[in-house]
């Protein structure tokens, strides 16, 4: 059996450095190399996913590589929505 994964790949260099970002991904998830938190990589991974109509999620690190879920826009605001309210709840509860 074969999987055939439609992508796209690029490169930046955000932090003027000798090794700069590499950003590989496809309508599911994007993964962007070489940074040092999930904010650096974000606009990198909000280019790919918005080729297919979608926004990028931060999912997590993985050493220097930050992965990024390509979500509908829809779920990308609610998911973010429900994480701002239980911060609020949590910290109010404190």
């Amino acid at each position: 059996m074969r999987l055939l994964l439609v992508g796209c790949s690029s490169d930046a260099n955000i932090y003027h450095s000798f090794v700069g970002q590499r950003v590989v991904g496809n309508t599911n998830y994007v993964s962007v190399s070489n940074v040092w938190n999930e904010m650096d990589g974000s606009p990198l991974a909000e280019k790919p996913c918005a080729q297919y109509g979608k926004a990028a999620r931060f999912t997590h690190m993985e050493a220097h590589r930050a992965i990024y879920d390509c979500v509908s826009p829809l779920n990308h605001t609610t998911t973010r929505r429900r994480s701002q309210l239980a911060r609020a709840k949590s910290a109010c509860s404190t």
